[in-house]
């Protein structure tokens, strides 16, 4: 059960209850408010209104007349990432890559896929390849970032989020990804000065609550929490704070960027 970082959807980040918001990470579990969007790549608005579950008929019928038919390899497995069936999209997806290598798009969403069902690494040899080809984009090196979070190679994801910020400076997710993964390495005065510039935004601020959460500063992290949120709801945090705390690194970050499960004694008392 996830609590409520603030009462909208994200992601920017993409994000409350601790909602991933722009990125739209609902298909993953739930986010928490904090990280990706700007973050992993999705596919286009384009893409997410025009393949809908009754797409999936078309191109399923496509390739049983056709089996190696590449557009319809590439139908389904883009349908399936547009509908948030991330593992099953990636059998599609990575066939429809053999067939058709420079389909950056078909890259784009089998990155977006191994991202969100937690393969960073098979998912950080996709976003290199794109990056290679595109390196003015910055949602590339943020989606690169999260990956290199979620692998634990958390100096790796600081050098990628500080490219997205070179390129984008002002954008909110980038930095509060940035801050998070120093938090995740243990850096929590870096994190902290790098969010305490920009608490006028309620997504930065209600990131440094979880920082602060992260430390183990239960009060600063209430006292920002409660600078958006209700008291009781801004309690019920320091419990996810709590649980997120108590977690290793690599399952720490895959909790906040991808919503996997909090410790069960965590869940149990949110669900008091």
């Amino acid at each position: 059960m996830l609590p409520a970082l603030m009462e909208t959807a994200f992601r920017r980040v993409p994000q409350a209850a601790f909602l991933l918001a722009a990125l739209t990470l609902s298909a993953c579990g739930g986010g928490r408010n904090l990280a990706l969007d700007s973050g992993p790549l999705t596919p286009t608005k384009e893409l997410k209104t025009e393949l809908t579950p009754q797409s999936m008929a078309f191109y399923q019928r496509a390739l049983q007349a056709a089996p190696q038919d590449g557009g319809a390899v590439r139908g389904v497995g883009l349908t399936l990432v547009a509908i948030g069936a991330d593992e099953a999209s990636i059998l599609y997806l990575e066939r429809a890559t053999a067939l058709a290598p420079e389909d950056q798009e078909v890259h784009k969403a089998l990155a977006t896929a191994l991202l969100k069902t937690g393969r960073g690494e098979r998912a950080r040899e996709e976003l290199n390849g794109l990056i290679a080809r595109d390196p003015r984009n910055p949602a590339l090196y943020n989606s690169l970032g999260v990956a290199c979070d979620l692998l634990g190679d958390h100096a790796a994801a600081q050098a990628a989020y500080s490219q997205a910020l070179a390129i984008v400076p002002d954008d909110a997710g980038y930095r509060n990804n940035l801050a998070l993964s120093f938090a995740f390495s243990g850096e929590f005065a870096a994190a902290v000065d790098l969010l305490g510039g920009m608490v006028q935004v309620p997504q930065t601020r209600q990131t440094l609550a979880l920082v602060y959460g992260l430390s183990g500063d239960r009060a600063k992290a209430l006292a920002t929490a409660m600078m958006d949120l209700p008291e009781a709801a801004a309690r019920r945090n320091l419990t996810v704070y709590d649980g997120l705390r108590a977690l290793p690194a690599k399952e720490q970050a895959a909790a906040i960027l991808l919503g996997h499960p909090l410790p069960g004694d965590t869940e149990a008392a949110l669900n008091r």
